[in-house]
């Protein structure tokens, strides 16, 4: 094939492959030239040729430029003696979901991120490769004399969350299901394991780590799917205990970043940051509730971080309902009472015990959402918060329960529960009932887990 046939086979061959266009692909901006770049090895006039009968056969324009395009779109021509070919069908990702993920780390915490236009191979930082295999990383923690690598695919390049969840393990957070603490929430089944990757299973020592007293999160990012690396087809991931059933249908889900993320991620690194900040504008560092805690970005020294759909001073206040959304705020009496979520909404309500030292007992009662591989944060689902601190992800719904039989009680840990609704269509709903309760021992309960 001679070097003109190679081009327009090698130009082609970026749009479709063969008679068919390549639709999963990212599509090329074609309001602005495309630009290409040809290497001195190759031939300039046959390139500029076989652009310019494309141009002269689509909408398409193209714009020639003098240096290799290493981190923005365009086409880089290089010769190769021995055969045509190309290194990826269509346009290869941008880095915009990726730029997003680095700026939601960099909005939650206090750290920075700036981008380098080089490879970070004998000095500390972060590469993004993409592999056209797997989303994984090469080390978690940061590398003690070179780059760390995040290899981006096909199955998380769309995904902003399955990224952030990337990064935030070069920054050091470990799997959640490997807390040396899972032993009180998961079950984890070697057997179905593959042996070579059992590793990635090993429980972590109390020495070499540390949770800052957050709880087990089963709504976390980094949380393996219940069949991480199976060999069979079978479990190797098991939540257990009374919710068990409903968390085994949240683990390993990239939909949602929970709040204990972030709140990891501050707690190592940023607990000084606004000390100064404090101390120069004489600012009291803010008491903060229900699980927030002082906003570490030093844009906002002196403010509180809150859990999912609080906010405030105190992280007191709900965040505004939507149409047909219940009261935001209910008490609970010794009186069974029903509420009720109904349409296309996206509804916060909250519900408090009367007397002090009671619990709300809630039984879920009826629902009918969006069904989803992982149940977490979305379009359509309804959460229960019911520990302590509200910045773990609640208990998530999905699907649908229709009969008494599959209902489902939830006692809250203390006196608030918060409810979260979020309907997608005319015909979802959530439905109900509730009371306060006495008669729960708590922290037995969490220790028989």
């Amino acid at each position: 094939m001679n070097f003109l046939s190679c081009l327009f086979f090698f130009v082609i061959f970026l749009y479709a492959n063969g008679a068919i266009i390549k639709n999963e692909t990212l599509k090329w901006n074609v309001s602005v030239p495309i630009k290409y770049y040809v290497d001195s090895s190759a031939y300039y006039s046959y390139a500029t040729y076989a652009f310019a009968s494309i141009e002269k056969n689509t909408c398409l324009k193209f714009e020639q430029v003098g240096h290799k395009l290493e981190n923005e779109n365009g086409i880089n021509i290089h010769w190769n003696g021995d055969t045509c070919t190309i290194d990826f069908v269509g346009m290869k990702p941008k880095s915009g979901n990726t730029i997003y993920a680095f700026s939601s780390i960099e909005k939650n915490t206090c750290l920075k991120f700036t981008q380098v236009w080089q490879k970070l191979e004998n000095e500390n930082g972060i590469n993004i490769h993409w592999n056209a295999d797997t989303c994984t990383i090469d080390f978690v923690g940061m590398k003690p004399k070179s780059g760390n690598t995040i290899y981006v695919s096909y199955d998380c390049y769309k995904n902003e969350v399955f990224i952030i969840s990337l990064i935030l393990q070069v920054l050091g957070l470990e799997d959640e299901h490997n807390r040396f603490d899972r032993d009180k929430y998961v079950l984890i089944y070697s057997d179905n394991i593959k042996p070579k990757l059992r590793q990635y299973f090993i429980r972590e020592n109390t020495s070499e780590t540390e949770t800052y007293g957050i709880e087990y999160d089963y709504g976390s990012i980094i949380h393996g799917n219940p069949t991480m690396y199976h060999h069979n087809g079978g479990k190797t991931i098991q939540a257990i205990g009374e919710h068990g059933y409903y968390y085994q249908k949240m683990i390993g889900q990239r939909r949602a970043v929970s709040f204990t993320e972030y709140k990891l991620i501050n707690y190592h690194y940023c607990n000084s940051s606004c000390d100064n900040i404090y101390k120069e504008k004489n600012i009291t560092k803010p008491t903060c509730l229900h699980g927030g805690y002082p906003h570490p970005n030093l844009a906002k020294c002196g403010t509180c971080l809150c859990p999912f759909k609080l906010y405030g001073t105190q992280c007191r206040q709900l965040q505004a309902p939507e149409h047909y959304c219940p009261y935001q705020e209910r008490t609970a009496t010794n009186k069974t009472e029903l509420i009720e979520f109904r349409r296309v909404a996206s509804c916060t309500t909250r519900i408090t015990a009367k007397d002090k030292g009671a619990r709300v007992h809630l039984r879920i009662m009826a629902l009918y959402l969006s069904d989803y591989a992982y149940c977490a944060r979305g379009h359509s689902y309804f959460e229960v918060k019911y520990k302590r601190d509200k910045g773990l992800m609640g208990i998530c719904f999905c699907n649908e329960i229709k009969d008494i039989e599959d209902s489902h009680d939830i006692y809250t840990e203390d006196g608030e529960a918060l409810l979260i609704y979020v309907g997608y269509y005319l015909t979802q709903y959530a439905n109900a009932f509730y009371d306060q309760h006495w008669e729960i021992d708590f922290e037995n309960d969490k220790e028989e887990l």
